[in-house]
């Protein structure tokens, strides 16, 4: 009799027997080889459900249409698996254990292909759907279900016939799915919010563990590349002694900045209040005093707790920070290992990012193959691994990381099981949307607690995300805040924050700047860019840079480099910037001058003052506020009122910066409790997606908010980006007509890869100015999912390399000259 199948391809089939008990067994196994705590039911309990969730997650492959589908490609409504397989999984749950659980089940295999969404999501049309599908596997393959599943479910006192008996019973009775679902999470809800937190981050550890089994089962992965990647102790100290040796000059310990680093860094690692049981952790400190490197040696103490290591994820805020203290954790790590690290870098250590290529590194011959092409067939199964972060050593952005324990994405639910029993650094981490503040601090609470995971916020400015008694300061936050060497800049409050006009500041800077350098941050690209204007015929002796989000992040990343060059040899420049200056970007000016919006932006801005204490005198930080023609002030277009007031109120108290933060995280806390509580809302009644009131769904938590009415356009600044477009067009041609699966593998790589490469030549413009160019000039080309403009026409009509994509062209195109 043929068997059942679960996958097929020309050069690959796979029996559904198997592969329903290798995804099955693999969850189990993800479940009982992590450290937890849980409240709720015991770890062993935890794995059989996920056991079980995993031979029924794809139940629905039994019938003769899914079968069908997967030999022929004969697709219709009935070929679908995922909703009777989490029907499956609901009867058997709630028959074993509780609705509770049993909901759980529901929710993570109905959406083992898609997005997790709300159990309440309306299923029309699916009454006699399901019940044709039910009857087709009584029908035609009851006894090969039946096989398969006595022995899948030898060690449980269920049969299948039970379950299916069960899902005609549901069938029978429950025709609106959504409704009844409701009545069952009211009945089963937690009052208690600490236990409904536990519920929805165990909801999201089983989706976790099923789909990445899944994935990698089906692509046939193996992982043995990462085995022992976390094993390995990484000494920080060490390194630091070795560069103190070899480069006396930078590191010297007479030095009084770095005479507090050091003692900064022995204070941090030799606290005694970090324990094998604490997970919660701050880390409060001036902008320059070494706590990259004190917090990767704090992880690295935890790692040392544990005889088969932790994995150390270290997030930032924005991409453009990342590549710094990736280059610094490398250095760091390839000290200690030596030639283990150039034999397998990724092994130990990840850049992950949506514009880093996934590829696995390995210092390895290809006697048969070109590296290229090897690397191309290997591509999607070494993005699975990755994306999964198995990796010992994570650098990462806070989007990839609370996104991944808040959220519903397929794509990044997939590592939450490798987050769980990390040791995660969260840095700058006042960049957490501050609306989401309490709820992010009572989500990672429980995270740490009940999923024994370490977590380090850690901040010039600590924000009251995370309190209480379980929380360790690692160190006194005024011990070196209130040092004369941490002392760097004086803030002055500029026409007593009434507003000027563009036209007014301008002539006040003519007037009272006489500094060499000095930085101008603007909260809209368009006050930014007028200012550029009027600066760069004013200011002769100076070189003016725009460095905005018009430009592309090539460009952006050298100029930054070029600003710095001209900083470090003591050139005149005024830079003009936007907000993507305020934190991370390593440039040190005299004076600053910045448009008001919330404190921690304005004290990220004065981390780029007198950054590292080489002007006499301090420098200067001047708060202005910014209007436009219509008295409109910018501040006011871009950040939330309440956050305007708390900042003004708790400048005019001109206190410290760090008595100012405190002060204003305090009373932040208490203005924000409305979304906060939605989304709590949200998170207690598992609704992943749905519109509800007085919710908000966890699929809206997001680190960056996306401005409305945007669109991306890829610049082609040079011609190889353009030849790359081509090539793009030419593979999805390419991989439509392509049926081998090695070719299409690497059709498939080769198209990531390059749309990874085009995302440094891409920018956000509004949608009425690239309308001007797509309609009217029609010089906007357009591909599927992207817009692009080519070499010849960004030079001469949209992109100037001084400010980027110009809401106006150079000239009008010659298509829209009139004779």
């Amino acid at each position: 009799m043929k068997e059942l199948l679960s996958h097929y391809s020309s050069n690959h089939r796979k029996e559904l027997k198997d592969h329903l008990l290798e995804v099955a067994e693999k969850s189990r196994k993800l479940i009982l080889d992590k450290d937890l705590n849980l409240s709720i039911l015991s770890q062993n309990n935890l794995a059989d459900i996920s056991y079980l969730i995993g031979v029924l997650h794809d139940f629905g492959k039994t019938t003769t249409y899914f079968q069908n589908y997967l030999i022929y490609g004969e697709s219709t409504n009935l070929s679908h698996h995922g909703l009777i397989s989490a029907i499956a999984g609901y009867c058997l749950l709630k028959n074993k254990y509780n609705g509770r659980l049993a909901i759980l089940g529901y929710m993570v295999i109905k959406k083992h292909h898609g997005n997790l969404e709300s159990p309440l999501e309306s299923n029309e049309r699916i009454y006699f759907d399901l019940q044709k599908q039910l009857d087709n596997i009584k029908k035609n393959n009851f006894k090969k279900v039946e096989a398969i599943y006595n022995n899948l479910l030898a060690d449980f006192d269920i049969t299948i016939k039970d379950v299916i008996e069960d899902i005609e019973d549901f069938l029978f009775d429950e025709e609106d799915i959504g409704e009844y679902f409701r009545e069952e999470i009211i009945m089963n809800k937690f009052k208690d919010e600490s236990k409904a937190v536990e519920l929805f981050l165990m909801n999201n550890l089983l989706y976790s563990v099923l789909i990445d089994s899944d994935k990698k089962n089906a692509a046939r992965v193996n992982d043995d590349y990462f085995e022992g990647a976390t094993k390995e102790k990484i000494k920080v100290k060490e390194y630091l002694d070795f560069c103190r040796e070899n480069n006396p000059d930078k590191f010297n310990p007479e030095k009084p900045i770095n005479s507090l680093r050091n003692d900064f860094f022995d204070d941090v690692v030799n606290n005694s209040e970090i324990s094998l049981n604490q997970y919660l952790y701050t880390l409060t400190a001036p902008t320059g005093i070494g706590k990259t490197f004190a917090s990767f040696a704090f992880a690295n103490k935890i790692n040392s707790f544990y005889e088969k290591g932790r994995r150390v994820i270290y997030c930032l805020p924005y991409t453009s920070i990342i590549d710094q203290n990736y280059s610094e954790f490398e250095k760091i790590i390839k000290f200690n290992l030596k030639d283990k690290y150039d034999v397998k870098p990724t092994k130990y250590l990840l850049r992950h990012h949506y514009l880093s290529p996934l590829k696995i590194e390995e210092n390895i011959e290809n006697k048969d193959d070109s590296k290229e092409s090897k690397d191309l067939d290997n591509y999607l199964v070494n993005k699975l691994l990755l994306e999964s972060w198995e990796s010992g050593n994570i650098v990462t952005t806070f989007v990839q990381l609370l996104e991944s324990i808040i959220g519903n994405r397929n794509s990044y639910l997939k590592k939450f099981h490798n987050i769980v029993n990390s040791v995660v650094i969260l840095d700058e981490v006042q960049n957490i949307p501050v609306k989401f503040y309490q709820v992010a601090g009572k989500v990672l609470n429980i995270f740490a607690e009940k999923f024994n995971t370490y977590i380090l916020l850690m901040t010039a400015t600590q924000p009251d995300i995370l309190s209480g008694n379980e929380l360790v300061n690692l160190i006194d936050e005024r011990k070196y805040a209130k040092n004369p060497v941490f002392d760097r800049v004086n803030l002055k409050l500029l026409n007593e924050l009434n507003p000027f006009s563009i036209d007014e500041f301008i002539d006040y800077f003519d007037s009272n700047f006489n500094n060499d350098n000095c930085l101008i941050v603007c909260n809209t690209i368009n006050s930014a860019l007028k200012i550029h204007d009027k600066l760069k015929d004013k200011s002769n002796n100076y070189k003016v840079y725009s460095l905005t989000t018009n430009l592309i992040p090539a460009d952006r990343k050298d100029k930054i480099n070029n600003i710095d060059k001209e900083l470090r040899a003591g050139e005149k420049v005024i830079v003009i910037s936007t907000q993507l200056i305020e934190a991370g970007v390593d440039l040190s000016f005299k004076e600053v001058y910045r448009d008001f919006g919330p404190l921690d932006s304005i004290v990220q801005v004065a981390g780029r003052c007198n950054r590292n204490n080489e002007y006499e005198n301090k420098g200067k930080v001047n708060i202005i506020k910014l209007k436009d023609e219509k008295d409109r002030e910018f501040s006011k277009r871009i950040y939330d009122n309440k956050l305007l007031d708390i900042c003004e109120k708790v400048l005019s108290e001109n206190s410290s910066f760090l008595d100012m933060s405190q002060s204003y995280f305090a009373k932040v806390n208490d203005s924000f409790t409305r979304d906060n509580k939605y989304l709590m809302n949200a998170i207690k009644n598992l609704n992943y997606s749905k519109k509800r009131d007085k919710e908000i769904p966890i699929k809206d938590f997001t680190i960056i908010e996306e401005k409305g009415g945007k669109e991306d356009i890829i610049i082609c600044r040079d011609e190889a980006v353009e030849l790359k477009i081509r090539n793009l067009i030419d593979l999805y041609e390419r991989i439509k007509e392509t049926e081998e699966s090695k070719k299409l593998n690497r059709l498939i790589a080769q198209k990531e890869l390059i749309n990874k490469e085009l995302a440094n030549y891409r920018v956000s413009v509004y949608r009425n100015q690239l309308e001007k160019y797509y309609v009217d000039y029609q010089i906007v080309k357009e591909f599927k999912y992207f817009r692009y403009i080519d070499y010849e026409d960004q030079k001469e009509y949209l992109y100037d390399e001084n400010i980027g994509f110009l809401s106006d062209p150079k000239k009008p195109p010659s298509s829209s000259l009139v004779f």
